[in-house]
């Protein structure tokens, strides 16, 4: 009789235990998604410097101005390196987040890589947005596009918020940084 009422508390017991261990994944998951909201830079900078970054157009090689690709002041662009595994983790989302605010603002994909490597990273990903090769690029801004994957939104403001963490938790939670980056 005591051994069946140990079993019986054992099971409950381990049932309960089961129960709280799920309980505190979800409480880290929570804490989680609020460091992916903190976890960013914003500064104030030359925004002039950002803007006169040399680009060109992976398909037609065509070089121009960052400035000349920004339309409505805001612009998202999405900084990496076809070499980089969680580059190609991010780009689904990214795809995402572009046909989300597309017709808002410009959104685009920026790249220090040969094109031959931007075009297997485009075909690999399944890539919607607009990609380009940056040509040059002034030396006291290098800093802002030195590690991928990075998410940088320029704002009319001036300002500039990056976005650093490597896999965000979830979409909503990516969705709620850009619509908070955006909007506020």
């Amino acid at each position: 009789m005591i051994n069946k009422l140990c079993y019986i508390l054992l099971a409950i017991l381990s049932v309960e235990l089961i129960l709280l261990g799920l309980k505190y994944q979800q409480q880290t998951n929570k804490i989680n998604d609020l460091k992916i909201y903190l976890d960013y830079e914003e500064k104030l900078i030359d925004m002039s410097k950002i803007l006169s970054v040399e680009i060109s157009d992976s398909k037609s090689n065509d070089k121009f101005l960052l400035h000349d690709k920004i339309k409505n002041g805001t612009v998202i662009i999405f900084y990496f390196s076809s070499t980089c595994s969680s580059c190609d983790e991010i780009s689904k989302i990214w795809n995402s987040v572009y046909n989300r605010h597309k017709e808002n603002f410009t959104i685009i994909g920026v790249t220090y890589d040969s094109p031959d490597l931007i075009y297997t990273y485009i075909n690999r990903n399944a890539i919607e947005f607009p990609i380009f090769r940056m040509v040059k690029i002034s030396e006291d801004i290098r800093s802002i596009f030195s590690h991928s994957p990075r998410t940088i939104i320029l704002k009319k403001a001036y300002t500039l918020r990056i976005f650093d963490s490597l896999q965000p938790r979830t979409l909503d939670s990516f969705y709620d940084f850009i619509d908070q980056s955006l909007y506020r």
